[in-house]
């Protein structure tokens, strides 16, 4: 298989994750600052590394479909910590 093919299909699961966090984010009520210091760039920046890995994406979708606006994050999240800890900063 050509790199090229590898490397676009990789980006393109990349980002279709990377939507599913900031679906998940805005339904939880996350409001991220315009301009995170430090420590919140770093919860910001873990929990999109754990989405990209996370293996429930199919009932993350799924729950995004149905989920109430300022829903608690569902408990197969992996995230959920992190997004409960980014609500807490933007308070």
């Amino acid at each position: 298989m050509p790199l090229v093919k590898i490397f676009g299909d990789w980006m393109r699961e990349f980002q279709d994750r990377l939507g599913l966090w900031r679906k998940m984010l805005a339904t939880t009520g996350v409001k991220l600052p315009q301009n995170p210091g430090p420590e919140v760039r770093e919860v910001m920046r873990r929990s999109m590394m754990m989405c990209a890995s996370c293996e429930s994406t199919a009932d993350c979708a799924a729950w995004l479909v149905t989920a109430r606006k300022n829903a608690d994050p569902p408990d197969f999240c992996p995230i959920s910590h992190h997004i409960q800890r980014l609500k807490s900063e933007a308070a």
